[in-house]
């Protein structure tokens, strides 16, 4: 994430040649009636409908770029957690992935974060969504990516640092849930707030990921 804002469209450039209608579809275990805590793998059920409900509403669906609600809150849960400290809502919004998949997310700040759900039609779409989510070679970056198991969950974890520029280093963290088709994505830059470049690593960012979802 060169700025908050650009690290919405990450998994855009490899997907836009994508022309499959969207849908909405689930099948995700019900775990509605199961206590904070005991969502020990897959995404919580209503995350789905969710995306799927704010797309239907968003103003701007078929934007490459999100338009940013700053008022609205996350529908996904109410706060996260960065490295043990909460972060600040800074609003929500809804996209396509070209014409292939629903995307919603939810940003905060202090550190800048985004906590994305994306959602694809078909096996087609959801494997370039995947091959997306890994390291590739990009001018003004450097990228290495990580598996790191946390619990029942293996987590995808993408380091990206800017040798021309060390004000932080970005983590992309991606759960992937096969079964639906569908990812949860945390994106945190990783910055000199809370001394985050030095003491943040892919570990971290997996285990802030997990936590979230376990508790949602």
């Amino acid at each position: 994430m060169t700025s908050q804002r650009s690290a919405l469209v990450s998994v855009v450039p490899l997907l836009v040649a994508i022309t499959l209608t969207l849908t909405a579809g689930t099948g995700a275990e019900d775990v509605s009636s199961k206590e904070p805590g005991a969502q020990a793998t897959g995404v919580p059920a209503d995350w789905y409908a969710t995306a799927a409900d704010e797309l239907a509403a968003a103003p701007d669906p078929t934007s490459e770029v999100p338009t940013l609600d700053m008022d609205a809150s996350c529908e996904l849960l109410e706060s996260i957690d960065i490295a043990g400290e909460a972060v600040e809502p800074f609003g929500t919004g809804a996209s396509t992935l070209g014409a292939a998949g629903t995307r919603y997310f939810c940003s905060f700040t202090d550190p800048s974060v985004d906590l994305i759900v994306v959602q694809m039609d078909d096996d087609a779409s959801y494997a370039e969504l995947q091959q997306s989510a890994k390291a590739y070679s990009e001018a003004g970056n450097e990228q290495t990516d990580t598996m790191v198991t946390i619990g029942e969950r293996e987590i995808l974890v993408k380091k990206t640092v800017y040798p021309t520029n060390d004000t932080h280093i970005d983590y992309t963290a991606t759960y992937f849930d096969a079964d639906n088709l569908g990812t949860v994505i945390l994106e945190v830059e990783a910055g000199e707030t809370r001394g985050l470049i030095d003491s943040y690593d892919e570990q971290q960012a997996a285990e802030d990921l997990a936590a979230i979802l376990d508790n949602a």
